[in-house]
């Protein structure tokens, strides 16, 4: 899975953090980007990222096994110190 950060207002968003929940037929396998990638259990916690820039964009890579078939959501989660809110992210997988 990719996840990328596009910082699309005027501000510097700041404290941006991100974890990720895999569903019980996925194993983290490894991670890479802009910050450090980890996992604890079947969520992964990616090291938070100090400061964005306006128009600018920060990328993770996470790699993921499929333990088993099923149709399952790769779950996302971004906080930041600019939202009152968290914003939330699934991407659809149809594992075999």
């Amino acid at each position: 899975y990719e996840i990328r950060v596009d910082n699309q207002g005027s501000a510097v968003l700041k404290k941006l953090g991100i974890v990720c929940m895999l569903e019980d037929t996925q194993v983290f396998v490894s991670g890479a980007g802009a910050t450090a990638v980890q996992a604890e259990g079947q969520t992964v916690v990616i090291t938070p990222l100090g400061e964005l820039a306006p128009e600018g964009t920060a990328t993770w890579r996470v790699v993921v096994k499929a333990t088993g078939p099923g149709d399952v959501r790769f779950a996302v989660e971004l906080t930041c110190a600019a939202f009152e809110r968290p914003i939330n992210e699934t991407e659809a997988t149809q594992q075999y």
